[in-house]
């Protein structure tokens, strides 16, 4: 997949921290400036694919269509395919890809020359909220903030996941 990425730090900028920043449900990127003037270098990302005739979003090959958002182009999957019949694996949900766009894009955000790659971080509003919840388990990441929503858990709640492994126990 490739994956439609902004990137803006402050001209000359050298060892700055690194944010990932991930916006919500039909949402589209956005670099929020308040950041860059501060001197982190920002990388946000379209994990939303074809919306609402925008010129410039994240392609999606047809095997993965499910991964455009709007149900024009696609429709997501979560607990269910389109034609209602229950999944087999995590890895048919629309979420499962976003997860693994969201950690290229910060091996994206690493590998800019401003960028001090000790020190990353990511933010997500809404849905964006909602993948910051695996991207707070990769070593990589310092830090996570999640706002307004993130609590998309359709998979374990139709699945009834939790009423068998609460508390977790590896």
């Amino acid at each position: 997949i490739r994956v439609y990425c902004q990137y803006k730090v402050k001209a000359g900028a050298r060892n700055a921290p690194g944010l990932l920043n991930v916006h919500g449900w039909m949402g589209k990127p956005s670099i929020d400036n308040d950041y860059v003037t501060d001197g982190w270098a920002e990388m946000t990302y379209d994990y939303c694919g074809d919306s609402r005739d925008r010129p410039q979003y994240t392609k999606y090959p047809e095997r993965l269509r499910h991964c455009n958002m709007d149900a024009k182009f696609g429709g997501a999957i979560d607990s269910s395919t389109p034609d209602h019949k229950s999944i087999t694996d995590p890895k048919q949900t629309s979420l499962y890809t976003w997860y693994a766009m969201s950690r290229r894009v910060l091996s994206y955000l690493e590998q800019q020359k401003e960028v001090d790659k000790t020190r990353l971080g990511a933010r997500g509003y809404s849905y964006g909220g909602t993948l910051m919840w695996q991207l707070a388990t990769d070593p990589r990441v310092k830090a996570v903030v999640a706002y307004f929503g993130i609590g998309w858990l359709g998979y374990y709640r139709t699945k009834s996941v939790w009423l068998y492994n609460n508390p977790y126990v590896e």
